[in-house]
């Protein structure tokens, strides 16, 4: 038992000592630490009182500085910045002291714009200008002096010399003043001047434009009429000097009394108005005479294959009798026209195709209908070609060209007013026959149709048929001037 107690202190007592020991360390350590805590401390105090003597060094610093610059301590940096550029500004436009010849201010050299620099150059400048006013100084007393010699007893009229030169100063000031009124009212005819050749130019630019897009346009008119020209002239030069090869028909039947001939061409084989034909005669054996005898015009065209025509001449061919004009032109008495004779000419062929062109409303049977489409069918069955087409809203497809023979022109739509009018004026300086739609059916040799052959002719156009279809215009009666039977 007194074993275990014995243990049980000594167990004790160590533990003591190693708290006391640990303790100890503790201790030193903290104490160690606190001692560099109070020595950081004061020398972060120290610091501050050496950075709050720098302050205030420097505020007494800036207090002097600013007292240097504006003569009081009161004004910021800033102001004091703005008063600095201000001043440097101001001396670099005065002008120079001594008598500089560009008349240009201080020169301040790059980097030198502070006011030292400014100070030592504005003090080089009072220096040079105080040199140069004793020199001037100087001049004037040896010309003073130099006077008194020439003559000792003039006295100089300052007063009036002084008036003279305000006298010509006020005159050189008036000078001057008119001199800049007058420049002004110089700048300002000069602006005017100026606007008015701008206007005038881009006016003669328009005018140019103009003129030269009529030029092209009349240069293009030239052209085609040139073309149109060479055309006529061609087909002039053959009828002149046609001969006779292969005939266009023959004449079936001939009244003299009233100088008319019907021929066996017609509708069919795309026979117009206004073509005029040689006559030639026939031999015996059947052989045809190679010299005219007389020409046709036609006037109506009946049939599909009949047409009336006019007698135009009827005389002999310079070739067969060269007594002179007047025999030429006596009338044949030995040899008429009579049925069977050739016809013949250079400005047509059977079925020749005839050109077109559309535009209006084509209305052919009255009920306010455009029969455009039933027009374009009568072309095609009849051979002929479309050039052109004006649509309801003023589009022109296609073009007028030298070959058009007919404008067919019907009441104008209001959207094709301008381009209908265009197309009318052209068609007329071009020299372009005008239809209306009843004289086109007159050209197509129809008047009115049957109500089949009206679908026929429309059929897959998606055209119903009129009321009144047209029909084949019948050939006159015998009575009529048209070939009895």
């Amino acid at each position: 038992m007194a074993k275990s107690e014995n243990q049980g202190l000594q167990i004790a007592v160590i533990v003591l000592s190693i708290l006391i020991i640990g303790f100890s360390i503790t201790t030193y350590y903290f104490f160690q630490g606190a001692s560099r805590e109070e020595d950081f401390a004061a020398a972060e105090q120290k610091r501050a009182a050496e950075s709050r003597a720098r302050l205030t060094s420097a505020e007494k610093d800036r207090e002097r500085l600013l007292t240097a610059l504006n003569g009081a301590p009161q004004r910021s940096f800033k102001g004091a910045e703005e008063d600095f550029t201000a001043d440097i500004k101001r001396l670099k436009l005065t002008p120079a002291i001594v008598h500089d010849p560009q008349g240009g201010g201080m020169a301040l050299g790059e980097g030198k714009e502070a006011y030292r620099p400014a100070l030592e150059q504005l003090m080089e400048k009072i220096l040079l200008a105080k040199d140069e006013v004793d020199k001037r100084r100087i001049r004037v007393n040896e010309l003073r002096d130099q006077l008194a010699k020439i003559d000792p007893n003039r006295k100089t009229d300052t007063a009036g010399e002084e008036q003279k030169f305000a006298k010509e100063s006020n005159r050189f000031a008036t000078s001057k003043a008119n001199f800049w009124k007058n420049q002004g009212d110089l700048h300002g005819q000069i602006v005017d001047a100026n606007l008015a050749l701008k206007t005038a130019t881009t006016q003669l630019k328009q005018n140019i434009a103009k003129h030269e897009q009529e030029l092209a346009d009349l240069r293009r008119r030239v052209d085609f009429a040139a073309e149109t020209l060479k055309l006529l002239t061609k087909i002039f030069d053959d009828v002149q000097n046609a001969e006779f090869t292969v005939a266009d028909g023959e004449v079936v039947r001939v009244n003299h009394a009233s100088r008319t001939v019907w021929i066996n061409r017609g509708s069919a084989d795309l026979l117009r108005t206004q073509i005029v034909f040689r006559v030639y005669g026939v031999l015996p054996n059947g052989d045809v005479i190679k010299e005219h005898k007389g020409e046709l015009e036609v006037t109506r065209i009946l049939d599909a294959h009949l047409a009336e025509c006019q007698i135009v001449r009827d005389f002999f061919t310079p070739g067969k009798d060269d007594k002179g004009l007047e025999d030429r032109l006596k009338f044949s008495l030995t040899d008429p026209i009579v049925p069977g004779d050739k016809i013949a000419t250079s400005l047509w062929e059977p079925g020749q195709d005839i050109h077109f062109v559309f535009a209006g409303t084509l209305d052919f049977n009255g009920d306010g209908v455009d029969d455009r489409e039933l027009a374009r069918t009568l072309l095609r069955l009849s051979g002929s070609v479309l050039d052109a087409e004006l649509a309801d809203d003023g589009t022109l497809t296609g073009a007028l060209t030298i070959r058009t023979r007919f404008v067919v022109m019907g009441p104008p739509q209001e959207a094709a007013k301008e381009g209908y009018d265009k197309l009318k004026a052209d068609a007329q300086k071009l020299g372009i026959e005008i239809l209306t739609p009843d004289k086109f059916l007159d050209q197509m040799g129809a008047s009115r149709i049957d109500p089949k052959q009206y679908e026929k002719a429309t059929e897959g156009a998606g055209q119903q048929p009129a009321k009144e279809p047209l029909r084949r215009r019948p050939p006159p009666r015998a009575g009529a001037g048209a070939p009895g039977q």
